[in-house]
């Protein structure tokens, strides 16, 4: 068969930064979110403890809150550390996606499979990357750039049309 699409995407720090920044942005904000709001409540009650006359407790509890703050405010942002694989060679692993009439397949040294438009749930993008969720914590992960045929605004049409309305993000 016929593809109508291709990209090969680097599976590398700068990839994953982008996508777990846009997944916890997008998609799946309470882990962030519970970090914020615990670091804050610990922060909180530590000065409250600490005007008590306390110094003990609130230096631990203010340190155990400014540390959970951080972590949400990194995740958020992007700072947050990521697990990339090892680069084999010094070359980062590359992903090839190709799409297809019915299906979208994908090959790496990973894993290789295809997955079709009924199954991705959620296709979000930022200027460098293509998110297609096909799981609530899975994508494909397609980099703009690394497209060998059609064009990043060609892919999003096609995309739109295979998908469905309410899947584009």
């Amino acid at each position: 068969m016929e593809y109508y699409f291709e990209a090969v995407t680097a599976y590398d720090k700068e990839a994953v930064r982008h996508y777990t920044t846009y997944h916890y942005r997008h998609v799946d904000r309470r882990g962030p979110l519970a970090y914020l709001i615990l670091g804050g409540l610990l922060a909180g009650f530590s000065v409250w403890r600490f005007w008590a006359g306390e110094l003990l407790l609130p230096a631990v509890l203010g340190a155990l809150g400014l540390g959970l703050l951080l972590a949400g405010i990194n995740m958020l942002t992007g700072k947050a550390p990521v697990k990339v694989p090892d680069p084999v060679d010094g070359r980062p692993l590359m992903n090839r996606q190709r799409f297809f009439e019915d299906r979208v397949e994908y090959a790496g040294p990973q894993s290789e499979g295809y997955h079709t438009y009924r199954q991705i749930s959620r296709i979000g993008e930022d200027p460098a990357y293509f998110y297609i969720y096909v799981g609530s914590n899975q994508a494909l992960v397609v980099q703009k750039s690394g497209m060998t045929l059609g064009t990043p605004d060609q892919l999003r049409e096609f995309l739109r049309q295979r998908t469905g309305p309410g899947v584009m993000r």
